[in-house]
């Protein structure tokens, strides 16, 4: 019975940790380090360092998608990062940069949340919707760095905090 408890506990562990995979809150893990500031004043650009530490390559995930979440209420929220300018046609597919051992990819963010806004709020085919462009607030955000390593289907992620902060208050 001893036994059964015992196998039983190193299951929940073992699923425990895994389940953890990926969602790191730390700045690096055993393939690449995130270099990024912990403090940010209000509209300060973000500068992201992605370097592999590896001997390995790995790819990072859309690299040109910036993917930024700020904690509102306890609930991680995707901030608004276009990727295109508003009208153009459809989704740009899934892009792969491969980051070679020692090599380095880098990201900038210049605080603004940016989305398309179409007449009287409704998407009109007929005409080009407005970029509607704003300061992020001051609060706890965080990266997301998605990647892939080598030759393998499984995407995983990495998150990595900061702060932006308003000097002044």
């Amino acid at each position: 019975m001893k036994t059964i408890a015992k196998i039983c506990l190193l299951a929940i562990i073992v699923f425990a940790c895994k389940s953890q995979h990926g969602t790191s809150k730390s700045n690096s893990n055993s393939l690449f380090s995130i270099d990024i500031q912990e403090k940010y004043s209000i509209g300060e650009p973000i500068k992201i360092a992605v370097t592999n530490t590896s001997t390995v390559s790995f790819s990072i995930i859309d690299p040109e998608l910036i993917h930024i979440e700020r904690l509102n209420n306890g609930v991680w929220e995707k901030v608004k990062i276009l990727t295109a300018p508003c009208g153009s046609p459809g989704n740009a597919p899934m892009e792969k940069i491969l980051v070679k051992p020692n090599d380095s990819h880098y990201f900038q963010w210049d605080q603004k949340e940016r989305w398309c806004e179409y007449k009287q709020g409704k998407e009109n085919k007929t005409s080009l919707p407005k970029t509607i462009e704003e300061q992020v607030p001051n609060g706890k955000y965080r990266i997301t760095i998605i990647y892939q390593l080598k030759n393998s289907p499984i995407f995983d992620k990495l998150y990595k905090e900061f702060l932006i902060i308003d000097p002044i208050k």
